[in-house]
């Protein structure tokens, strides 16, 4: 089960059924990431477009636009792409991204064996919370990617240093530094890891292949920090609290379900696993790696950010797939242990796959949202005018996402009328005629079938327009009726 093994080395020979058995898991994991990304953009991949879009050129992307909205490596990636292509175009090369993430965890896992290496790429591949944001044009796939190459590469670096493999890690640092800031929590764990695998005899000659391997990718992301991430203005969202955000985090990653039991369950199955890995597991370079990058990293994260309010799910994708290594290890385990436990482990597999594909379907179905369904309904509409309502409608960031979608997807209908948006504070007793009311995940409270606003003025419920929880939000489109003219 341990990362930090002195079996790091990888098979010489893999027999047949087993390479017919991983290159099923990257067809599956291509398949299944390619369905999720054939749906409408939301707002944060389209906001990414328009920094690609206005960018003079990719050093602009890189110096003049320090927003946390930026991923710097999936900014540049859409600037490359053809302009006014649909969101599949955009999204391939993330699920491409996520597709080489299974493949580096199934070469992770062969180090420890062809069934570790099976179970690790079994999970990375059905995982929902993997598949979702390696589905979306955002940075968080490339995050995955080059934190298991790093992983990858200071394994091997253990058994068989070579200049190829530093090479290759400097690399993997570099645009994990440009995928998200979080990449700092795995070379901060692989760090530790590294020294603590230091063996007295020839000290001197370890100390100077550790100094030589992570001299670069040190020296790296100082000059990353120091010139991409200083400055970096942190934008807003909706606030959720830190508790919160981490419950819903394990639902999500265990089972693809923010729902109560899921949370819980999680939350046991988690902590058996770092316990189970503490105790039974005594192995020094990966307690230490598992607890910088599960437990002070994020600490020193909470202490640093300005807005620790809005760590949502996504920033924590790091530390899932910590979780992901010790579940693959406990299933290698346990399946070695007799007949009731393979019965034991194929059980566990068909509950966990139901859940997370079941996460899967609805996000395949459902998407990000149903932005162009809804503007295509108005634009049917006699009067095909347009105001916002919901949670933050007093601080506008509702008219924000509202603007935003309906500035990029409007354009695209060639021949239609335009809707017009009437921003919160400037609706007159006639217009707008039809509001889109933002809310999120299972919240009922802004779709209810009528909406009773001050004054003599109703919103009834037109059309529903869902979306997944993790990203994007619902739409409600109602219909507004004045039961009287105001006097003048």
């Amino acid at each position: 089960m341990s990362i930090f093994n002195r079996r790091v080395g990888l098979p010489r020979q893999i027999p047949i059924r087993w390479i017919l058995a991983y290159g099923a898991l990257l067809t599956t994991s291509l398949i299944l990431r390619l369905l999720a990304a054939n749906n409408d953009l939301w707002l944060d991949e389209i906001w990414s477009l328009n920094i690609a879009h206005h960018a003079r050129s990719a050093l602009d992307i890189l110096f003049q636009k320090r927003i946390d909205n930026n991923h710097f490596l999936n900014t540049l990636i859409l600037y490359w792409l053809p302009p006014n292509s649909g969101s599949l175009i955009y999204r391939t090369p993330a699920c491409l991204a996520g597709v080489l993430g299974v493949l580096f965890a199934i070469r992770i896992g062969l180090r420890k064996g062809l069934r570790y290496g099976f179970f690790l790429g079994y999970i990375t591949c059905f995982a929902y919370f993997l598949i979702h944001y390696s589905s979306e044009a955002r940075g968080y796939a490339y995050l995955i990617l080059f934190s298991l190459v790093a992983v990858d590469c200071v394994l091997e670096e253990i058994k068989y240093p070579s200049a190829w493999n530093s090479w290759l890690f400097l690399v993997a640092t570099v645009l994990g530094m440009l995928s998200h800031a979080s990449f700092l929590a795995v070379i901060a764990g692989l760090l530790i890891g590294s020294l603590s695998n230091i063996q007295s005899g020839s000290l001197q000659d370890q100390v100077w292949r550790c100094t030589f391997f992570w001299l670069g990718p040190i020296l790296a992301i100082f000059f990353i920090l120091l010139l991409f991430y200083s400055g970096m203005h942190v934008g807003g969202g909706n606030s959720i609290a830190l508790g919160e955000a981490l419950l819903k985090t394990f639902g999500w990653a265990i089972f693809g379900s923010s729902s109560q039991w899921s949370r819980w369950l999680a939350v046991g199955l988690s902590t058996f696993l770092i316990v189970w890995t503490v105790f039974l597991h005594r192995n020094r370079p990966l307690l230490f790696g598992l607890a910088v990058t599960l437990i002070i990293i994020p600490s020193l994260l909470l202490l640093a950010t300005p807005r620790p309010d809005l760590l949502y799910p996504r920033y924590w994708l790091v530390q899932v797939l910590v979780l992901y290594f010790l579940l693959a290890g406990s299933l290698d385990w346990l399946w070695q242990k007799g007949r009731i436990c393979k019965i034991a482990t194929v059980a566990f597999l068909a509950i966990w796959t139901g859940a997370n594909l079941k996460a899967t379907c609805h996000l395949i179905q459902v998407g990000r949202g149903k932005y162009i369904e809804a503007i295509r309904e108005v634009c049917r509409q006699q009067n095909p005018t347009l105001g916002g309502f919901g949670d933050l409608s007093g601080d506008f960031r509702n008219d924000f996402r509202n603007e935003m979608i309906l500035g990029y997807y409007s354009p695209r209908r060639e021949g239609s009328p335009q809707p017009s948006y009437f921003r919160i504070g400037s609706w007159s007793w006639v217009d707008p005629e039809w509001v889109l009311v933002i809310s999120f995940g299972d919240d009922t409270k802004w779709r209810q079938p009528i909406l009773r606003l001050p004054g003599p003025v109703d919103l009834t419920l037109y059309k529903f327009y869902p979306s997944v929880e993790l990203s994007g939000w619902n739409w409600s489109l109602y219909q507004r009726r004045i039961s009287a003219k105001p006097s003048s």
